[in-house]
């Protein structure tokens, strides 16, 4: 699902800067919001819910959206340097270093939600390597958090209604968390293999158990004595495990281990691409969750 492509910046940065000079101007007097991720938009648009003075863009957007192999276009420089505020994963975006943002609209409050999951009492540590914080319904609860305060900041005007949505869509996290917890309690068991770390965070958060990542290292496909390991530890535990795979349609190794085992293969939606809907993010985890506990009890 998330593999690191290399970076190509060079001349694109050139022209990137070029063509930013020219929106610097018209986009001093805007109230423009710009969220690079999927996820964070889903956050922000239900913070900023029936706010019609604030209007809300998105960064890496479509049908086949992916963060980690996302090119900046003329259009996504246009939408940097008109926004007043710019949410940002911070760890997600590897298409385009976060300090070129920066340059690109030095203006620009920059709101890193990643950063926010961390400064949190009660739950446990993570791997802060790992950008998948939104994948745990318990830290989007911290990242929108830090969203509405940083939009209550930015939008004073807006300040008791910004407030108030924070509250009413906390309030509907916390019914998913709690909805979440309550569905995978009643598994028997819950070890899953996962392609690589995007489930950890939640893994961590309600007590799911990884056993193993397919591949170790990112884009570097597994050993044999890995493959070998993997394929011991499903027959060992009697097929009571499930495969997470990174695409609707399970990548060949994957669907190899599968075939070997009879283990189930679930698709875990990551929510970096798709609809944008204000109820897609708890819609999406309560499906993947369900499939989970589906897979479980086959």
């Amino acid at each position: 699902m998330f593999r690191k492509l290399t970076r190509h910046i060079g001349v694109v940065f050139l022209s990137i800067v070029l063509t930013s000079s020219c929106y610097q101007a018209a986009a001093a007097s805007s109230r423009e919001v710009l969220t690079t991720i999927l996820p964070l938009y889903i956050f922000s648009a239900n913070i900023l819910n029936g706010i019609n003075g604030v209007h809300l863009e998105l960064l890496v957007e479509g049908e086949n959206a992916n963060p980690h192999v996302y090119t900046m276009t003329v259009q996504g420089v246009k939408k940097i340097a008109s926004a007043e505020v710019i949410i940002a994963n911070g760890k997600a975006e590897e298409f385009f270093d976060l300090g070129k943002i920066r340059d690109l609209n030095p203006r620009a409050r920059v709101v890193l939600t990643h950063q926010a999951s961390f400064r949190v009492s009660g739950l446990s540590p993570i791997d802060a390597r790992n950008p998948h914080t939104w994948l745990s319904p318990k830290r989007a609860i911290i990242e929108c958090e830090e969203i509405g305060k940083a939009l209550q900041e930015a939008f004073p005007e807006y300040d008791a209604a910004i407030r108030e949505n924070v509250k009413i869509y906390r309030k509907k996290l916390e019914a998913l968390s709690e909805r979440i917890s309550s569905l995978l309690s009643k598994a028997d068991v819950f070890d899953i293999i996962t392609f690589h770390d995007a489930l950890d965070i939640f893994a961590i958060d309600y007590g799911a158990r990884i056993l193993y990542h397919i591949e170790e290292v990112h884009g570097i496909p597994p050993s044999p004595k890995r493959l070998a390991d993997i394929l011991d530890t499903i027959k060992a535990k009697g097929g009571k495990v499930i495969l997470v795979s990174e695409s609707p349609e399970p990548d060949r190794i994957t669907s190899m281990i599968a075939g070997k085992t009879d283990a189930p293969v679930v698709w875990f939606d990551p929510i970096i691409s798709g609809g944008k809907n204000v109820t897609r993010y708890e819609e999406t985890m309560l499906m993947n969750v369900e499939k989970l506990i589906s897979s479980f009890t086959m």
